[in-house]
């Protein structure tokens, strides 16, 4: 590798990093039981991966264009990255404490096993999310996910809270396959993704005490490609919620309100979800929606 940090309190500062092809940069203790931190100040790290083991990593830039990642692996570590650029593969796997923020993620992929974070105010741009069924509780605030087919799936995990997000030009924004009953969304915006922009397709989900409220959602389904759900139904619009064929309100949606959408602003069966009241745009399906909009 370009360099092996094995040790505790090291800090690079204003340099390029350059692998030989796989890793770049590897943080890890010297001994089962030793231990090791390293921080990256206004550093890039390119031809090669980073990877943080069993240690504790802090990548940071005066401003993105001095801090680059090309890929990152953060496994049974604490990480913090902020004001930086990463391309490539991003995964974190078995660690509960990890930091993205004021960042720009682009041309890669991010997958989140095992572990929890807070992503803050970053850019994932054609960089899709995926959220595993075993992972902890995760938080995206104030991020954008832009140009990806499906930019951000929930497999499942402890908890996953979406709070003042922006999901455009995809194709899908956020899917769910199978943990929204501890998914919430709020103060979000969908905005031209192409086929819809929050889909839940899963059957028998648990209740959510937490609802999907106070989100936009604008010129979604405008041109979708063809999607159905579990149920056989077509997916197209704002919001569509599959919770599966036996009816049981397991989900509460309010105040949400949406414009020039392709298809409804929310589709939901009727005895699926509970009408949380102040949802505003045409819903679905015809002639009885599970949702009363005005």
């Amino acid at each position: 590798t370009g360099l092996t940090v094995q040790a505790s309190g090291v800090t690079v500062k204003n340099g390029k990093i350059a692998g030989t092809g796989g890793e770049a940069v590897t943080v890890r203790p010297a001994t089962a039981d030793g231990t090791a931190e390293a921080t990256f100040s206004d550093v890039q790290v390119t031809a090669g991966t980073t990877r943080v083991q069993n240690a504790t990593l802090t990548v940071n830039g005066s401003n993105p264009a001095l801090c680059l990642l090309t890929g990152l692996t953060v496994l049974a570590s604490t990480a913090t990255v902020e004001q930086c650029v990463a391309h490539g593969e991003v995964s974190v796997q078995d660690s509960p404490e990890v930091t993205l923020a004021s960042s720009t993620l682009s041309g890669g992929r991010l997958t989140i096993t095992k572990s929890g974070g807070v992503y803050n105010g970053t850019t994932f741009d054609n960089f899709p999310v995926t959220v595993a069924a075993d992972a902890g509780e995760n938080v995206f605030q104030d991020s954008l996910f832009k140009n990806s087919d499906t930019a951000l799936e929930v497999k499942g995990g402890q908890r996953t809270t979406f709070d003042g997000d922006v999901f455009m030009n995809n194709s899908v924004g956020l899917l769910s396959t199978g943990g929204f009953a501890v998914t919430t969304v709020k103060n979000s915006v969908f905005h031209s993704n192409k086929t819809v922009g929050l889909l839940v397709n899963q059957n028998l989900a648990g209740v959510n005490p937490d609802p999907v409220a106070d989100n936009i959602f604008f010129a979604n389904g405008t041109s979708p490609r063809r999607l159905t759900d579990l149920g056989g139904n077509t997916v197209r619009g704002g919001l569509h919620l599959f919770t599966g064929t036996v009816t049981q309100a397991t989900l509460t949606v309010a105040r949400n309100s949406g414009l020039a959408n392709g298809g409804f602003l929310i589709w939901a069966k009727p005895g699926s979800v509970t009408d949380g009241g102040g949802n505003r745009g045409p819903c679905g399906p015809k002639p009885k929606s599970g949702l009363t909009c005005a």
